[in-house]
């Protein structure tokens, strides 16, 4: 009788232990899980262009640890945590140094460190980061910082003094002036073309809408290359736009030469739905046709190296230049923040515009 007695109690015991247990082993599990599965979840969360930003970023991080014989893939490091094992603040300042050296722009480093400061907060302490760095590490890794104006000119000159290259990126250096002829000229010179082939007169009837959406409505190629037919109401000279960049759906009244370039192009190709310009088999025009149409058309009429950004640019000086207040800027460019409106306002040429003030006359 003891003996059954000893046996329930034991039962009874092992029992409590394990409902004691479960949570906190189940909880533990469920870490472990959320930590290998941290850059998935932060990867999904960001933009298709931003993923392609990082991993370039990252493969610049990678030729710098393989000069010091450190063996890292950008996949590796973009995807599993253990990657960043042994990462410290001395291989970081490493890689600015290095990044100095080799003549990249002050603007690309600082992306590149905030990259690489992002993938260290995933994989830093627990129980919020994988736990592969330690807090003091990471603490140490964040004091790595980028320069700020004052600084990149400095660093600037003193490696143009020494010969060191300063403009290394993979973007342009600056961005192409674009002037109002040149503008008026890009928008028609394609809108009348009287090429017999029916492909030919598709094509520039695109060309004239694709202008139109640059020039006249400051779209970003993403948001051109996200067009469907459908986002068109020409009854009601409108169009719709999603920001991927900001998450967010504008609608614009369509301008003169734009509304008419749809008109035009839309009867041409005769669909309702489906990508509003498509190349090869009937395939969504990819954001780098995009580009290289861009840079062809500009060549034609004597522009070198001409990119969408390039019309946006167009776009907001021209926006300021004819008076618009900087809040219909920033709504019209589909921009979050003031601080980008106010840089063009600042480069269009006319510091003081719009400014009130009490005067006399003399």
């Amino acid at each position: 009788m003891m003996d059954d007695t000893q046996g329930i109690i034991n039962v009874n015991a092992t029992q409590a232990i394990k409902y004691h247990t479960d949570l906190a082993i189940g909880g533990e599990a469920a870490n472990r899980a959320s930590q290998q599965n941290a850059f998935q979840d932060y990867q999904s969360k960001i933009t298709p262009n931003t993923k392609r930003r990082q991993k370039n970023d990252l493969e610049a991080f990678s030729l710098y640890l393989s000069k010091a014989g450190i063996n890292r893939s950008v996949e590796d490091m973009m995807h599993d945590p253990l990657a960043w094992k042994g990462m410290t603040y001395g291989l970081l300042r490493g890689f600015v140094v290095w990044s100095l050296q080799e003549g990249y722009s002050t603007g690309t480093i600082n992306v590149r460190l905030s990259t690489i400061r992002q993938y260290c907060k995933l994989v830093g302490p627990e129980p919020y980061g994988a736990g592969v760095i330690s807090e003091q590490d990471l603490a140490a890794i964040f004091t790595v910082r980028g320069y700020d104006g004052k600084q990149a000119r400095n660093i600037d000159h003193d490696r143009e003094y020494n010969g060191i290259p300063t403009r290394k990126s993979t973007k342009k250096s600056e961005a192409t002036i674009v002037n109002t002829t040149q503008a008026l000229t890009l928008k028609k010179t394609t809108i009348d073309n009287k090429k017999v082939r029916q492909r030919d007169q598709i094509n520039a009837a695109r060309d004239a809408l694709m202008m139109g959406l640059f020039i006249e409505h400051a779209l970003r190629v993403s948001e051109i290359a996200a067009l469907n037919v459908e986002h068109i109401d020409i009854a009601a000279g409108l169009i719709t736009i999603y920001r991927q960049k900001t998450n967010q759906t504008d609608t614009h009244l369509l301008k003169q030469h734009t509304r008419i370039a749809a008109e035009i192009y839309l009867e041409k190709i005769g669909r309702t739905e489906g990508p509003l310009f498509d190349g090869y088999q009937g395939k969504r025009l990819s954001v780098n046709a995009i580009n290289v149409r861009v840079r062809e058309l500009g060549q034609q009429i004597g522009i070198k190296k001409l990119s969408p950004h390039d019309l946006r640019h167009f776009w907001a000086f021209d926006a300021l230049r004819n008076g618009t207040p900087i809040d219909q800027v920033k709504s019209g460019g589909g921009w979050k923040s003031d601080s980008m409106v106010l840089r063009y306002a600042k480069r269009s040429g006319i510091a003081n515009a719009g400014v009130k003030i009490t005067e006399e006359v003399l």
